[in-house]
């Protein structure tokens, strides 16, 4: 019997995330600039603990972990410069 182990497939996630991204751009923008920012932030600062964890002690954190991770900071930036391009980067995000 051929067993099946759970394998990490970049591209369908960088896809997910770029559909996500770019609807939640183009529907609220507001909430997705914030997102753009905060996400990228957030997975910046626990790649870097990891990355240092893993320096000073080794734990086998798999490969698929900082694919991952580096695509959280690299799809909602590339998205968030995309759009603010297309919409322009003078937003109104005052609400009025």
């Amino acid at each position: 019997m051929k067993s099946t182990s759970t394998r990490f497939n970049s591209w369908i996630v960088a896809g997910i995330l770029t559909i996500t991204y770019g609807v939640l751009w183009l529907v609220h923008e507001y909430v997705a600039f914030f997102l753009t920012l905060v996400v990228p932030a957030v997975s910046l600062s626990i790649l870097l603990i990891s990355l240092i964890t893993e320096y000073l002690e080794r734990s086998n954190i798999p490969g698929w972990y900082y694919r991952l991770m580096l695509l959280l900071i690299l799809i909602p930036l590339m998205i968030g410069l995309v759009m603010g391009y297309l919409f322009g980067l003078g937003m109104d995000l005052n609400g009025s």
